[in-house]
Parts: structure tokens; sequence; C-alpha cells
């Protein structure tokens, strides 16, 4: 049966077919590699688009909340 099965993977229409097969899991595979990349970066900008969006509000909650801080304790700034 050992033999047998090494016989057929020695045939060329299924070593053809094979390699075809093998060549289409490698492209698929580098396709796959480039949209987790593309992925990624978008996932990054999309982080760096909603920090842009936040912090300017962020800065002024805590503007805000010092300068309440300040008058509440009756200092001059």
């Amino acid at each position: 049966m050992e033999q047998a099965a090494h016989n057929i993977g020695e045939a060329p229409e299924f070593k053809r077919e094979l390699e075809a097969k093998q060549e289409e899991l490698k492209r698929l595979q580098e396709a796959d590699k480039k949209i987790r990349q593309r992925l990624k970066v978008a996932r990054r900008k999309g982080r760096e688009q909603e920090d842009e969006k936040t912090m300017p509000t962020g800065i002024v909650m805590r503007f805000e909340s010092k300068m309440l801080e300040l008058i509440q304790s009756g200092k001059k700034w």
C-alpha cells in the first residue's frame, strides 16, 4: 500500500496538480499577509484619528477642572 501511494505521488498529472495547489496556497498566503498589514495600518490610523478628536476635549476638561479648583480654593492665578 505504501508503494502504491508512492507511485501515485510520482504520477505527472498529480504532481502538476500538487504544484499548482502549492503555488495557489503561496499566493493566497502572500495576499493574506498584505491584507493583515493594511488592516493593522488602518487600525493604527483610526486610533490616531480618535486621539486627535478626544485629546483637545481632555485638555479642556483638565484645564476647566484645574481652574475650578483654583477658584474654589480662593487662590489667585
